[in-house]
């Protein structure tokens, strides 16, 4: 029940973090998946959506592989901005090697030399334009991707 559940936490503190941090991996390697899945679907708006909230596991995730995945959404998106800056991010982690990183700063080179890093448009946006285009289901998929707390179907009368 959950007075016993209350109880047990309550009485062992951190013994419940762990599981907390499970389910935090959890939740990284979903986000992580569902972001390629999205690119391989040519979704590269909501790929892109999803791998920014990438940036919030690299307690969990190798930053080289976020940033590396994010530019490569952002290039796909044309979110030039984005990708520009994943690069400057990966061209500072300092675990990546100097050879690697060089090819990283090569490779941003060569796509900023025919694109401005700039953003066509802030993600917000672009996430009312498709919430008009799209149904009452999608827009609710959109709202629990974007971590809302509270998320309502819009039917009067009902909760």
């Amino acid at each position: 029940t959950l007075a016993g559940l209350m109880t047990l936490e309550a009485a062992s503190g951190t013994e419940l973090k762990g599981l907390d941090n499970a389910w935090r991996g959890a939740e990284a390697y979903h986000f992580w998946l569902l972001a390629h899945q999205q690119l391989y679907n040519g979704q590269v708006d909501a790929a892109l959506r999803t791998a920014l909230q990438l940036r919030h596991y690299d307690d969990v995730l190798e930053a080289g592989d976020v940033y590396a995945f994010l530019a490569l959404v952002g290039f796909y998106s044309n979110f030039y901005g984005t990708c520009s800056k994943a690069f400057v991010r990966l061209e500072s982690i300092g675990s990546i090697p100097k050879d690697r990183r060089k090819a990283f700063a090569d490779l941003a080179m060569s796509i900023f030399a025919a694109h401005p890093p700039a953003d066509p448009h802030s993600l917000a946006e672009g996430k009312e334009r498709q919430s008009h285009s799209k149904g009452q289901h999608d827009a609710l998929l959109n709202d629990l991707v974007a971590n809302k707390d509270q998320v309502s179907l819009g039917r009067e009368g009902h909760m």
